[in-house]
């Protein structure tokens, strides 16, 4: 890999942390919410960071958000019992 590659992954990383920290707090109350453990809760939290770094569409524009919501919650779920989760 170039340095000129490498460089613009270390910029997008920085990108990607900065919008997801922004989010953290939401984040943080949506797992508690449907958890009920904050511990749980954190390990959501930080599964859904990696599985949201590895993927290179945060890099686009407003839909963040929405998009890092969304794998939380199939990270939450992944953490719940079956029987707690619905069809």
């Amino acid at each position: 890999m170039s340095t000129v590659e490498s460089k613009l992954e270390e910029e997008d990383l920085a990108v990607f942390d900065a919008r997801f920290g922004r989010s953290y707090p939401m984040l943080q109350y949506i797992a508690r919410r449907i958890l009920g453990d904050p511990e749980r809760a954190e390990k959501a939290i930080e599964n859904c960071r990696i599985t949201a770094s590895r993927n290179p569409r945060f890099q686009y524009g407003g839909a963040f958000k929405s998009w890092i919501f969304k794998v939380l919650i199939h990270e939450v779920l992944a953490l719940l019992p079956e029987s707690q989760q619905t069809p």
